[in-house]
């Protein structure tokens, strides 16, 4: 046996904690067991530690010696691409956007909205995808740009055409738009509301009140974090319908976040299985021409401060167990959560006098939904992906230049 190429350790309120990105099972280690991991093969963690050696290989920390896990991740990678069943198509309906985010890489060029050519060429690709026979599910998503300034001229047609077409034929469409949230009018709502399909939206907000609307403002320069925290209520009150919370992170802003979980209920938004929060840390800094970027790993929910590794991370909530306060103090690059539950390491297992003492806590990060108090949604830090090389081999392609 030997250790999963998916195993990531790091430390958390001062437990280890064993995290394998690809089965998503998560375990506490002790500083002993931590060692005994750290220093010894899966022959040598067998002898000092028989009981935590059957754990791993149960719980997939270990796997055969002659298991190719990368070329299983890319196998997986070609089912989900190839899947016949499923299709989702993004579209941009313009490249221009009501506001003007100093780290946003687009130009918002105000004449490039979707010509009525390309829009009838995607109808036509609409039709021809929902009339193949095993497709199933069509999902159809927004991107920008700001999707939502061109809602009547190019969104609302195409869903209507997306829907009849799907309609006749059987199948069943989802919706998604990523969008700032702001043109989100209770006529919209009722309009997505109205068609049956289940809507997400993916909306960003950047620290609190006052730094959120220096941030993400209007062209014009006027805020938009309260109109948008009452959309964000008032598309939660729709039926079949799931927000993304993103918040965006740096440390001029990550500390005010603890106004914005204040803010929430105040707005009318509550704890809920339709709302996921998700922290992302934004790497390119004002005036620059750098993209931003962002890597996320997961991290449990704790009572106390929990470090992060020295690297840039984000954090996903689950907010059915949403807590009542979350800080992240950007002096020390922590989060802090006042009321949330933490697994705790059960006593020691019993053992021969020869094997080390040691205690692990199995927990698991992601079970399926609905997710249990306390959990994270993790995204599998760039070090744990199979490389380029690997992906671009196993489809013949070269990664030269």
């Amino acid at each position: 046996m030997k250790k999963s190429l998916y195993n990531f350790l790091f430390l958390c309120e001062g437990d280890w904690v064993l995290f394998n990105l690809a089965t998503e099972e998560m375990s506490l280690l002790d500083a002993k067991v931590k060692q005994i991991y750290e220093e010894n093969d899966m022959e040598g963690i067998r002898r000092l530690h028989p009981d935590f050696y059957t754990f791993l290989t149960e719980k997939r920390f270990a796997v055969p010696d002659d298991e190719d896990e990368a070329a299983a991740c890319i196998a997986r990678w070609d089912r989900e691409d190839n899947d016949p069943t499923t299709f989702s198509l993004t579209v941009n309906p313009t490249l221009d956007c009501n506001m003007r985010c100093w780290y946003c890489y687009e130009r918002h060029h105000t004449d490039r909205t979707m010509s009525a050519e390309v829009a009838a060429s995607v109808f036509k690709f609409v039709e021809r995808k929902l009339a193949e026979p095993e497709l199933k599910h069509f999902n159809l998503a927004f991107f920008g740009g700001e999707p939502l300034v061109e809602f009547q001229s190019v969104v609302k047609p195409l869903v209507d055409h997306t829907c009849a077409v799907a309609d006749r034929l059987g199948k069943e469409v989802g919706l998604s738009f990523t969008t700032n949230g702001y043109l989100l009018t209770p006529d919209v709502l009722q309009y997505l509301a109205d068609t049956g399909c289940h809507v997400n939206f993916q909306i960003t907000l950047d620290g609190n009140q006052r730094l959120h609307d220096r941030t993400r403002h209007l062209a014009d320069g006027s805020g938009s974090y309260a109109r948008i925290l009452d959309n964000c209520h008032n598309l939660l009150a729709q039926p079949r319908t799931s927000l993304t919370l993103r918040c965006n992170y740096t440390q001029m802003n990550a500390a005010t976040f603890m106004d914005l979980v204040r803010d929430l209920p105040d707005h009318g938004i509550t704890p809920s299985e339709a709302l996921h929060i998700d922290f992302q840390r934004v790497c390119r800094t004002a005036g620059t021409t750098r993209r931003s970027t962002s890597k996320s790993t997961a991290y449990s929910w704790s009572s106390s401060a929990t470090a992060i590794p020295p690297r840039t991370y984000g954090l996903s909530i689950n907010t059915a167990a949403t807590p009542s306060a979350i800080t992240i103090l950007s002096s020390t690059t922590t989060v802090t959560c006042s009321t949330a539950r933490r697994a705790t390491s059960p006593p020691p297992l019993p053992r021969a006098n020869s094997t080390p003492k040691g205690t692990f806590s199995p927990t698991r990060s992601r079970p399926s939904a609905p997710r249990p108090s306390g959990t994270t949604t993790p995204v599998a830090p760039a070090q744990s992906i199979p490389s380029a090389a690997a992906f671009a081999a196993s489809k013949n392609l070269s990664t030269s230049a």
